[in-house]
């Protein structure tokens, strides 16, 4: 499978869930366990960062999906200490976007994903 439809797979499973994931995101938020919720995309079984939230067996999805934030990636030694601020800075809002940190062919990549359709240009 190449990237394109990897990403076309995600894109299905996270619309099927963004409610849930919105909801985990705010309350990561308002009971002040971090400003900067991150959810992992995954494809392989195994993964130590973060917590649960999709098992693609049980909800016959294309991705693991685990939740997360800047905090523990720091710990994880994932994100540099000196790299903290310009996270902070890109970093989207949580309350409209999703920050997801897709692991596909043994690397990561940061993305944000907007929680409402994007709305086409006519």
């Amino acid at each position: 499978m190449d990237l394109n439809e990897l990403l076309k797979t995600l894109n299905e499973d996270l619309a099927l869930n963004k409610h849930l994931l919105k909801q985990i995101s705010d309350a990561i938020v308002e009971q002040q366990v971090s400003n900067y919720p991150v959810f992992v995309a995954f494809r392989n079984d195994e993964l130590s960062i973060g917590k649960p939230v999709i098992n693609k067996h049980e909800f016959d999805m294309n991705w693991h999906i685990n939740v997360s934030h800047l905090e523990e990636f720091v710990n994880a030694n994932i994100v540099n200490e000196a790299m903290v601020d310009h996270f902070k800075e890109i970093y989207k809002d949580p309350a409209e976007f999703m920050c997801l940190f897709l692991i596909y062919n043994e690397e990561g990549n940061f993305i944000f994903k907007p929680y409402k359709p994007e709305k086409r240009e006519e």
